[in-house]
């Protein structure tokens, strides 16, 4: 089977570029595992102190 050449450019602005996003991934990915928590631990001890349900 033959070789597809790669034409993604790997010059320095480039690799900056990809860093920043793959930062800015990492920070959505942690809002989105903050989120599925349910907030943080005192707000959730509350809400379920006064008999409510979590966010599903």
């Amino acid at each position: 089977m033959r070789r597809l050449a790669s034409h993604v450019r790997r010059d320095p602005e480039f690799e900056e570029n990809a860093r920043h996003h793959r930062g800015l991934a990492a920070e959505l990915r942690a809002r989105l595992e903050a989120t599925r928590e349910g907030g943080p631990p005192r707000a959730r001890e509350r809400h379920t102190a006064r008999g409510r349900l979590l966010v599903r």
